[in-house]
């Protein structure tokens, strides 16, 4: 909750970045591209996402320890930085 934010895929931390513009409103999962393949059965592909969870009270209970280190966004930037 508020400026920061922590994503694990799998188990693993993958993410953890302060910033204070996106504190209120949806939140939207999604895949940037697929490879383009030219196979019209690759166009089908679906994403799943299962037991997806947005915790939003009792975060100390549900805290795991991350080793990333927190990373500061650039509010002028609109593509989030490469490690």
């Amino acid at each position: 909750m508020g400026r920061s934010l922590k994503v694990w895929v799998n188990g693993i931390p993958t993410a953890h970045l302060l910033h204070d513009k996106y504190t209120r409103g949806p939140i939207a999962l999604k895949i940037h591209s697929f490879p383009a393949s030219g196979d019209p059965a690759q166009e089908r592909n679906l994403i799943r996402y299962r037991n997806v969870r947005i915790l939003t009270a009792d975060l100390a209970r549900h805290a795991l320890p991350m080793d990333l280190p927190a990373r500061e966004a650039d509010p002028t930037q609109k593509i989030l930085p490469r490690p």
